[in-house]
């Protein structure tokens, strides 16, 4: 823990704890074109308030520096003398505005001195909204202290940064964008909460922001309680939080740091660092568009069917190098320093074309490999075994050697991470082999079989392959229910299968045991979490039997098996008694078919 503290110490340009009044006062936002749009919803921003309304009631004078409030982490990288790109902490600091303009528009109802007069309380809350001088003292837009992305930016400088009567705010033109509605909906939770405030009531009471009802503020207001209540929230708001400030030179850097930070806001992911290192690097405007509409595609194809970060690492190995996940942002930083656009463009297209051909293999239908079954049925047997690490090999065999290679490939990866998964061995234990591979293929210094051979020597041996069956828990169904379906479908012969969805997994040992069954196990002294999912525990039945047994006593269950037609049942018969030993006779029983009737290997 000292070592990671100290690595993210020395790679900070400059930390401290800052309230928001010191980061806002002297200091200009900007954030990357293509950084997360605002996302916060009613969820985080009652949070913020009742945060908010906590410190005020704890604190006599809300800038004696006690009982404040942490607000986590904020990552920038200067970008001029007063000015900083925001790589993490966007949503706090836009949320925080959006409350200062919901006070300073309330205080518009009753306060009619001049905006430059800078005694006046809204003068100063304006102060933190935007920047004036004397080109634009008064006038109704300054300059913005925050700039959204492009798609919030005008959103944000017409309904928050805009001086003007909330009731006519919520009148303006509708955005249909769902970030710009969020925006507007944060404005109006701030609202009603200041008015219920105002009014001595808890924000879970009833209130209709219609126009008659919002008017009833110029009444409230001019009373000297309510004026000192809004300056409470003022100052509660930049005094009674605290920030840890983080600057550093490069995203990378930030990176290294938050993956030790727990953040208030959303999380900044790789994928998030990723976009940034592009566009602070992406100056045209063009080339900018393009690639933010190359990484919307990107994005609408992944982010559905797996972690950015897991794809994003999956790309490298296959067309780089092997990278650790913690080094992932780092060895793309470096790879991707000397790109100019054009290059950091193609740079993404090719992100995109991977992005196309992994997505069948997570999602693999008929119709999206040209009616190549077998290629179906071979990834959903890894997906069912849960098998991801293999896929930068399999996507380097499919563009090397086409469907083909692909089928190949595909085989021996079956074999070999079935029986990693009978045998004990973590799917992870050879990722440097695989990502070697891709290499190779890439540079044309291995051919086909050299790569199956490759594989084949990492294949767990029948020893070890049968030894695994022994007192193998599954803790997936599906998993289960694959394995024993491929027992019965060895033990019915040539053309057997039950892949009629009617057939399904029984534990015959049930997951919700009745009475007789925890008295049974009592009494043989075993425990019920140790053997209910171990492998010789499951069967297969009809939908009907399955139904009309359900969590009966054994030998309800066992007049069942008994009349079942299903050869993966005819080994039960012999079984009076269902305990530990049975199931680890089964487990053996199902190891030699597997073994002798060398079920996964078919495959290969």
């Amino acid at each position: 823990m000292v070592d990671s503290q100290e690595t993210s110490l020395n790679i900070m340009k400059e930390f401290e704890t800052i309230t928001p009044k010191s980061l806002m006062e002297n200091r200009n936002f900007t954030l990357p074109p293509n950084q997360r749009k605002f996302s916060w919803d009613s969820g985080e921003i009652n949070e913020l308030w009742d945060d908010l309304t906590e410190i005020i009631k704890s604190n006599v004078n809300l800038t004696d520096n006690k009982n404040r409030h942490f607000f986590g982490p904020m990552f920038f990288i200067p970008a001029g003398k007063k000015d900083y790109i925001i790589l993490d902490g966007q949503q706090r600091l836009a949320s925080i505005i959006i409350l200062l303009s919901v006070i300073r528009d309330v205080i518009y109802y009753s306060n009619d001195k001049i905006y430059s007069d800078p005694s006046c309380l809204r003068t100063q809350i304006d102060g933190f909204i935007q920047r004036r001088d004397e080109t634009n003292r008064t006038r109704n837009l300054g300059n913005p202290i925050l700039i959204l992305g492009d798609r919030n930016e005008e959103y944000f400088k017409n309904l928050i940064q805009k001086i003007q009567l909330p009731y006519e705010k919520f009148s303006s033109k509708p955005d249909d964008h769902p970030s710009n509605q969020l925006i507007k909906k944060a404005y109006r939770t701030f609202l009603r909460n200041v008015y219920l405030y105002l009014n001595d009531k808890s924000r879970d009471e009833e209130f209709d922001l219609k126009k008659e009802n919002i008017e009833q503020l110029k009444e409230i207001l001019k009373t000297e309680r309510s004026k000192n209540k809004l300056l409470d929230l003022f100052n509660g708001i930049l005094e009674c939080f605290y920030i840890l400030r983080i600057e550093v030179d490069t995203p990378a850097k930030a990176y290294k740091i938050f993956e030790t930070l727990n953040d208030r806001g959303i999380k900044l992911t790789i994928a998030d660092l990723f976009r940034n290192i592009l566009f602070i690097k992406i100056k045209d405007k063009d080339d900018i568009v393009k690639a933010n509409g190359i990484l919307n595609e990107i994005s609408s194809i992944v982010e559905t069917i797996i972690r950015m970060d897991i794809f994003l690492r999956h790309y490298w190995m296959a067309n780089f190098r092997f990278a650790r996940q913690k080094d992932l942002f780092d060895e793309i930083s470096k790879e991707i320093e000397i790109y100019d656009a054009k290059k950091l463009t193609e740079f993404l297209e090719d992100i995109l074309e991977f992005a196309k051909v992994y997505a069948k293999f997570v999602e693999p239908t008929t119709a999206g490999w040209n009616g190549q079954k077998n290629i179906v049925e071979l990834l959903n047997v890894l997906n069912t075994l849960n098998v991801i690490i293999i896929r930068p090999l399999l996507y380097k065999s499919f563009t090397e050697w086409g469907i083909k290679g692909l089928r190949e490939v595909l085989k021996i990866s079956v074999n070999l991470f079935f029986r990693n998964t009978i045998s004990g061995v973590s799917a992870s234990k050879h990722e440097t082999k695989y990502t070697e591979l891709c290499t190779d293929i890439r540079n044309k210094s291995k051919s086909l079989s050299d790569v199956i051979k490759e594989l084949e020597q990492i294949i767990p041996r029948d020893k070890k392959f049968e030894e695994g069956f022994e007192r193998r828990s599954i803790g997936s169904n599906k998993l289960a229910r694959y394995i024993i379906g491929n027992i019965n479908d060895t033990l019915l012969g040539k053309g057997g299968s039950v892949t009629d969805p009617k057939i399904t997994l029984e534990h015959i040992i049930p997951e919700n045991p009745d009475d007789w069954w925890e008295k049974h196990l009592n009494n043989k002294k075993l425990e019920h979490e140790d053997l209910v999912s171990r492998l010789g525990n499951f069967t297969l039945l009809t939908e009907d039997e399955n139904n009309s047994i359900q969590n009966s006593s054994y030998p309800e269950k066992y007049k069942v098996y008994s009349k079942s037609i299903l050869p993966v049942n005819k080994d039960l018969k012999k079984f009076s008694d269902w305990d530990d030993k049975a199931i680890l006779e089964r487990e053996q029983f199902f190891a030699k078919i597997a073994i002798r009737q060398g079920i996964w290997d078919n495959y290969n």
